[in-house]
This record gives structure tokens, sequence and C-alpha cells, in this order.
């Protein structure tokens, strides 16, 4: 009716009038408001509201909200590491990630050093390449408009020659999380020329010298002070093999180049060591150039070096300017509270509200002892009375706690190690970022220091609600692997007779990282939340008695049943939290190599992994002569398996297998399927690929339940999964098969039982199977006719370069690719690839080898190794497509 009442007249004539105006349709009316809506602030929520006033003009008002779609920003600065050398004008390129993938195609703005927007031609908006590449010169910025609160990104600039990245340290990415006012990064380079001095030019410094500087960097959050104790690092330097003893040099800063306060100038020892602070350059002028240098990082105990710890190659005019870069951060956490007036801080919250986080391993292990030190989220380091830093530790379960605007850095935790952290659900508050309650998961420790912010909300405190707020405790130290779905009922105290009823359709919200979402309870009052997420009920009667009951959780959950059912009065605000405790019941799993017909096959290489995309790796092995690699002690959960070599004479398996691994709530009994290839195989289905043998308790193992109500036994569960490989045939001439790997001897008990099994397969395997194993599969000894096989007798070892020494019939080749910059340090690369491959001739007009990829992950050096290579032969090396 109120929408009829805005389009159409008193007598329902779709008229709409404003004063001094004629009639306007309706239709035109809609129009109108449509292109206001559409025409509103990109990224705000616009809402429209009418009213009549009693007469023909309607009045409309438009209310903006929040952007929760902020921007991303990226520039690029450029200093000189000489002033009379100007920096040509030069295009960088750089990689953007956004949630972990390379964006394509995603537009962005560019703007000039003066602020000035710069135009594409044609006036063709700027945009990513296939690659999440783009370009920046010094001084633009690129604006990436409504990326999203929450959203984690990763910037990587690539290699200029003559340029050096010094911000971020040691040439790493630059990652984070988008916060709601929007997030920015810079990238800073240095020129270092490389020209010739002329002899002839009187200007020109003395052709026979140069000055080298050794400067070092610190890897720490932005914006963030270093740690009071940082210590002085030591180096060695060496001049044309000789200890550069003796020698002065000056102390100046990285950022401005002023001479440092309290000690700007220094000696050399005898052995040519000498040290400076971490941010500081020190500088020796007239060096003598064209000889060669050694420079040595002495080894600073809590710190690592970001590369290696050596530089050397040669002195070059006019500068030769060596970095280093060292760390002792690994990640920090971040706790604001975001108030209504929307500015991000700590005032929004109290000192009394105190957050709980949880730090977990790549195996979603409790991480106890871990080390931090408190910060403000201003970047000041926190000191008690005496002004000592303020440091923290995990607890056994990895739980830290912050108050709003605190931060904890954490220290010592090597790059490439795995970890999630999440926080702990507080009543009356919402989480705004990340998105996901379960935190930052699979997060891995970089050469750049990434921050991981948590921000909360706090609740609307007007309206009446019921919230049901679920949490769980890891009492073993173990988190799941994934997050399971708990189930309650809502019922309503009855007045009459005191019994209580489902409250079905009742609306309820589950609001996470700044995104509500809105759900119904079903007809018998059932609602659903995941750990650390509150269901709010806005709509129930105040006054009402309410009762809340968890269904029967999980399998690998517990809760005390006097806390199972929770009720109460609605008055102004209703609060239930139900808390279980996760036991982690692992499982052992079997990986067992086979060919088609069953016969076991040791030397295959798996690696097992805890993500489709591989950054978590949870084990790597190869098969032993029963055929069998097995990984202990593993959740349930899903994985990725991934054979990274096929025995000699086999084909390795393509693409990786998807393994899903179970419990069933009410049996506990594990329920497996294995997707290989196009084929998915469960337990108990005829192909007999996937097995589960139940554990059976060791006899001096007393069965029961242990103090934390887990149940106990001498022996996880076993998983096998029968991964099968088809011979090694090729037509290519450059690959050349190795014969396959001995079997077992007869009459081992592994044998009997690969005999029996392959009976089993080969009954249910299909026809496209069938054909396969036709195929002629070459024979390993123990398959060939008996011979007798005569004495062995002492041999005269021959002598060096006789006709009897043996030879190769092929030999291996690896070929290793180093990143530097132009200085000869080591420059670390992400998501990098190169492709080589061997080849016939020098004009590289005739490949002879496939091609392989040199990776680079966090690393300056990637290495292949080409094998069956002929004796004798001449190769040639070279890059490709």
């Amino acid at each position: 009716m109120k929408i009829r009442k805005l389009l159409f007249g008193k007598h329902g004539r779709r008229l709409f009038r404003l004063p001094g105006m004629p009639s306007v349709p309706g239709v035109l009316l809609a129009f109108c408001l449509c292109l206001l809506m559409c025409t509103g602030v990109a990224g705000m929520a616009v809402r429209a509201a009418g009213t009549s006033d009693g007469g023909d003009i309607p009045r409309v008002t438009f209310t903006n909200g929040a952007n929760h779609n902020p921007d991303l920003y990226v520039a690029k600065e450029v200093t000189l590491a000489d002033a009379a050398y100007p920096a040509p004008d030069t295009a960088f390129r750089f990689t953007l990630k956004l949630d972990g993938k390379l964006v394509s195609g995603l537009q962005y703005r560019l703007f000039g050093a003066d602020g000035a927007e710069v135009l594409n031609e044609n006036a063709v908006p700027f945009a990513t390449d296939r690659n999440g590449g783009f370009y920046l010169k010094a001084g633009q910025k690129a604006k990436f408009e409504y990326v999203g609160t929450g959203t984690s990104y990763e910037v990587t600039e690539e290699s200029a020659e003559h340029f050096t990245q010094v911000t971020p340290a040691g040439g790493a990415a630059a990652s984070g999380t988008v916060l709601p006012d929007g997030s920015s990064v810079k990238f800073v380079n240095r020129y270092v020329p490389d020209k010739p001095d002329d002899p002839d030019d009187p200007d020109d410094p003395d052709p026979e010298t140069t000055k080298l500087t050794v400067s070092k960097y610190i890897s720490f959050p932005e914006r963030f002070k270093l740690p009071q104790d940082t210590p002085e690092f030591g180096f060695t330097l060496r001049i044309d093999g000789k200890p550069y003893a003796g020698q002065s040099f000056t102390v100046v800063d990285n950022e401005y180049g002023e001479p440092k306060e309290n000690g700007s100038a220094g000696t050399t020892d005898k052995n040519g060591h000498f040290t400076i602070p971490g941010g500081y350059t020190a500088v020796f002028e007239e060096v003598p150039a064209g000889v060669d240098y050694y420079v040595k990082e002495d080894e600073t105990e809590g710190w690592r070096v970001v590369g290696s710890d050596v530089r050397e190659g040669s002195t070059r005019q006019p500068l030769m300017e060596i970095s280093y870069t060292n760390a002792t951060a690994s990640f920090a956490v971040t706790k604001t509270v975001r108030g209504a007036s929307g500015v991000v801080g700590g005032s929004a919250g109290t000192e009394a509200d105190t957050f709980t986080f949880i730090l977990l391993d790549g195996q979603k292990k409790a991480w106890k002892d871990a080390e931090y030190y408190l910060y403000t989220t201003a970047g000041e380091q926190v000191t008690d009375e005496k002004g000592n830093a303020v440091k923290g530790m995990t607890d056994d379960k990895g739980r830290f706690t912050l108050t709003a605007g605190q931060a904890a850095v954490f220290t010592g935790i090597a790059p490439g190690t795995s970890y999630s952290v999440k926080e702990q659900a507080s009543e009356g508050y919402v989480q705004a970022v990340p998105k996901s309650t379960a935190g930052y998961e699979d997060r891995t420790v970089r050469p750049s220091v990434e921050i991981l912010p948590f921000i909360n909300e706090p609740e609307d405190q007007e309206e009446k609600a019921l919230t049901v707020t679920k949490l769980v405790e890891y009492k073993t130290g173990e988190a799941p692997k994934e997050e399971e779905t708990f189930t309650f009922v809502l019922t309503r105290k009855q007045e009459d007779d005191g019994s209580y009823v489902p409250v079905a359709g009742s609306l309820y919200s589950v609001t996470v990282g700044g995104a509500t979402r809105t759900y119904r309870t079903d007809s018998e009052g059932k609602f659903q939340i995941r750990a650390n997420e509150t269901a709010r009920f806005a709509q129930l009667s105040a006054g009402a008695a309410y009762c809340v009951e968890e269904t029967e959780p999980g399998a690998e959950y517990r809760i005390e049943e006097s806390k199972r059912v929770q009720e109460g009065v609605l008055t102004d605000k209703l609060a239930f939290t139900f808390t279980n405790t996760y036991i982690s019941t692992s499982a052992d799993l079997a990986i067992r190599k086979t060919d088609k017909n069953g016969k076991v096959l040791a030397g295959a290489g798996f690696a097992l992994y805890a993500d489709k995309e591989k950054n978590v790796t949870v084990a790597e092995g190869v098969t032993g002569k029963d055929g069998l690699f097995t990984v202990q002690d593993i959740k349930a959960g899903t994985y990725y398996l991934e054979e990274t070599k096929a025995p000699a004479g086999y084909v390795r398996m393509s693409g990786m297998a998807e393994l899903s691994i179970r419990r069933d709530d009410s049996t506990m009994k594990l329920v497996v399927s294995a997707k290989i290839g196009s084929k998915t195989y469960t337990n108990g289905d005829e192909s007999g690929k996937v097995t589960v043998t139940e554990h059976r308790p060791d006899e001096n193992v007393e069965e029961g339940e242990n103090s934390e109500g887990a149940e106990i036994s001498g022996k996880n569960d076993v998983v096998t999964v029968t991964v099968e490989n088809s011979p090694y045939t090729t037509s290519d001439p450059t690959e050349k098969p190795t014969e396959p790997q001995t079997e077992p001897q007869s009459g081992t008990e592994s044998e009997s039982e690969t005999e029996s099994e392959s009976e089993t397969e080969s009954e249910s395997e299909t026809e496209s199977e069938s054909e396969s194993e036709s195929q002629t599969e070459p024979l390993s000894e123990s398959e060939s006719e008996p011979q007798t096989e005569p004495q062995s007798e002492p041999q005269t070892e021959p002598q060096t370069g006789s006709e009897t020494d043996p030879k190769p019939d092929t030999f291996s080749l690896t070929v290793t690719k180093r990143l530097e910059d132009v200085s000869g340090n080591a420059l670390a690369a992400v998501g990098r690839t190169y492709y080589v491959a061997l080849f016939d001739n020098e004009e590289r007009s005739k490949r002879v080898s496939e091609v392989k990829a040199l990776q680079f992950d966090y690393s300056s050096m990637a290495s292949v190794t080409f094998g069956n290579l002929s004796p004798g032969k001449t190769y040639y090396m070279g890059e490709t497509d």
C-alpha cells in the first residue's frame, strides 16, 4: 500500500507532481528513482524511504551507509645512491594477488607524482594483464577501487637492472589485509649507477677508486619501532683477497643519508671486521676499483639473514653498493575495535575488554611457548615500570590475549613456516575483520613481516535480542583441520501448561567479516552456526521464557551434559554461550603402490598436502619394499596426494588424488573416499582401493577414557589407499626408460597379501583398465626364468685408464638459475617461473629434451635436472616459452 500511495494519486491515477511542474507519469518516476540510486556513490549502501505528508507530494530520503569495499593503493618511489647520476625513466612491473589468486583484468586508476590522474590512450581504463601484472613509474600510484574489507593482498615487484629494492626490505613482497578505511603499500627502489669513469674528464673521480657501501636493513612491521634490544650487526670485509684492515668508514642513516649521532665514524680491525646498527650504512671512500670484494655477515642470535650471508664480486665505479636485510619478527597480530564513529582504534573498547587468540602450527596443533613483543597498534613498544620491553608467550593451548589497541609481534619463527591465528568470540562484539571466524588460516611466514588485523565492532545494544554463541576449546592442544557446523534447537515456554514448543520460522542473523547473513529456524526450531559465530534473534517476544539445546555434536566434540540445555527470560538481552571440547581422534594413512596386476612397487615418491594449492605439506616420503608409504596421526579432513616420483620403469600418476577422511558421528567409524583421476573410490565398495583397518588395543594399554574424555587405544585406525601405475611406454627418443625395481623376495607376507588383493581388484576392473593391462610390462629379475647364479670370484681392480673402466650409459645435467641485483646481491622472487630446455644446436632450433620449469617461491635460486643424457654428445641449454 505504501508503494501504491507513493506512485499513485488519491484516485489511483498514476502521476507524480512537483510544485510548479506538470504531472509526471509514474513510469518516469520509477526511472528517476532508479537513476538516483544508480548514480549514488559507488560502493555505498543506499536506502530509500517515502512519505506523503497527507498530500500528493511524496518525499524520498536516501541514506548512504559505510563503504564496505575500500581501496588498495600501490605507490612507487625511487631514490638515488649518488645524486650525480639521475635515474633513467623506468616502468617497473608489479604482480597483484587477491585472496591468494592472481587477478586478471582488474581495472585501476593511475595517478602521477603531482596527484593528477594519468589517462590511458583512447581513454581505455588501465587493467592488470592475465598474470596480474601492472606497471608504475617513479612517483606514480595505482588505485584499485572497491577491493573489499578483509581481502588479503600480495604485491610483488620484479627486479629491474641497476635498481635495488629497499622497501619492502630484501626485495620481498608486500602483503596484508585490506582494512575498512583502505590500505596502501609503498615500494622504494634505489638507483645504483654503473658508469665507467672518463679519465679525460676533470670532474670525474679517480678512475682507480670507487665508493663502497654496506647497508643494513631490518624487516619489521611497517610503522613499528624496532625493539629496544636490537643489536649491532658485524661484518668482515676483504678487498682483493686481503682483510680490509685499519680502514675508516662513515655511518649514515639509510633513509635520509644523515650521519649517525654519537658514533658516525669507525675503523675496521686487523681482520677487516666492523659493526653497524640496523637501519644504517657504512660508507668506505676510495676503495680500489676493478678488484674482488668479499663481505660476510656475522651470525646474530635471534636474527636471521634474508638471503645469503656472503656477498662477493668485483668492485665497480662509480659506486659499489652492498645491502643486507635481517629479520627477527615473523608476523604481527593487531587488535582494534571500531566504534560507532567509524574510527578504528583502541578508544572504542575499554581496558577491561580482553580478547583471546589462538595460535596453531601447520598441522593445526596448538603452538605453545611462541614468543612475542607487546606493542600498541600505533607502533610503540609497550614497556614496564622500569622501561623494559614487555614480552609475552603463548600458553600450552596456544592462547594469548590482547586489549583493544594492542599488537603482538611474534619473533623467531623461520620463513616458510605455516601457521594459523584465530580469535575467540567475545560477548558484545561482532568480528568485522577477517572475513571468516576461522581467522587467518594456513598462512606462511614471509621475508616481509605480515600484519594480521583483527577488528571488532560492538553489537547493537538498543534492541532486545537473544544471542547464542558457539566456542570450542582444544583440550589436547590440537584443533580440527576443518571447522564443523553445530546444531541447536530453540523452544519457547507455554504460559498455560509450562511446556516448551519449537520456535519455527524465526529469523536470526550471523555477522562475520562485515557481512550479515539472515536465516530462519526450521519447523522443529533447529538452527546452525559454526565455532566462534553468534546467532542473533531480534524478533522474539520480550518477557517470554526461551530454551536453547545443543544437539549431539560431531564425533570429535564433547559437551558437558549440564550445559547442553540453557534457558532464561528475554528482558533487555538474553545471551547463551555453548562451549565444546575438541578431542582429536587421529588415523594413520598408508599409501600403497602397485601395478595393474597388484604387484607392490618400491621407490614411488609421494607428497601429501593439506590444501589443493600445495601451500601446506603434511608429509613426504618414498614407498618401501612393501610398497607402502605411511603417514601417522592425521586428522579427519580433506587432503591432496601427489606422486612426485614414479618407480623405475613406470609412469607417474598425473594430477593429484583428493582424499576425504571423516568419522561417522554415531559409530565413530572412519568413512573414507579417494578421488583418483575421474573415479571416486570409498571404503566398503568392491574396488578394494580404499580400505580401513580398525585399531586393536595393545596389551599394555588399558582401554577406556582418559582425563579429557577421549577414547584411548594402543593403535590408530589405518586407512589404506592403493595407487596403481602403468608400465613406462614412450616414443620420445630423448627419454629412456629405466629398469623397474626388483620385487620383494618371494614367500614374504606382503607378497601373499598382494596376490590375494590383486585377484579381487582384477574382477572389478573396467574394460578400459583391462585393455591397459594387456600392455607389455617390463620384467624384473624376480619375474624372469630362474638361472643358476655363478659363484662370485675375487677380481683384480682394473687400473685407471684401462679399457676395462666402466663407462656410464647415460648421465644427468643440473641447471641452476640465480637471481641477483646489479650489486650481485641475491633477490628473492615470488611466483616467478622460467622455462629451460636442452637443444641439439647453438641456434636452439631443435629441442632434444622436455621443457622444465625453474620455479621461484621466496627464493633466489632454483634448479632442475635433465636425465638420460648421452655421454660424448654436446647439448645447448637455453630458456624457452
